[in-house]
């Protein structure tokens, strides 16, 4: 794992990233750029409003359902660990009174 440890390094690296990938990243910048005024007219034809008030709508409810629901099982969950866990806390209490034969 490569760790720098200040400004040098991180020149270094980054002249390092250029040379071995400078291709790839200049392909990369120019195609973003070239987008750029394609994203405009390609998000409206694609996602028009009324689609992604939809989306939003059905996702927050999606949510909402498993929120829910995984309260329920937590809850569920607590009610079935309650008792044994309110007995363990105890079991100290009553012990010593078991060991001499004292019942309570």
């Amino acid at each position: 794992m490569i760790r720098p440890r200040g400004w040098l390094d991180y020149l270094q690296l980054s002249w390092w990233l250029m040379r071995r990938q400078g291709r790839s990243l200049l392909l990369a910048t120019l195609l973003c750029i070239l987008s750029l005024p394609l994203n405009a007219t390609v998000a409206r034809t694609l996602l028009p409003e009324t689609l992604v008030q939809v989306l939003g709508l059905l996702l927050s409810i999606f949510l909402g359902f498993r929120y829910s629901q995984a309260y329920n099982r937590w809850w569920e969950a607590r009610v079935l660990w309650g008792p044994p866990t309110y007995w363990l806390s105890h079991l100290p209490l009553r012990v010593p009174g078991c060991a001499e034969g004292d019942s309570r």
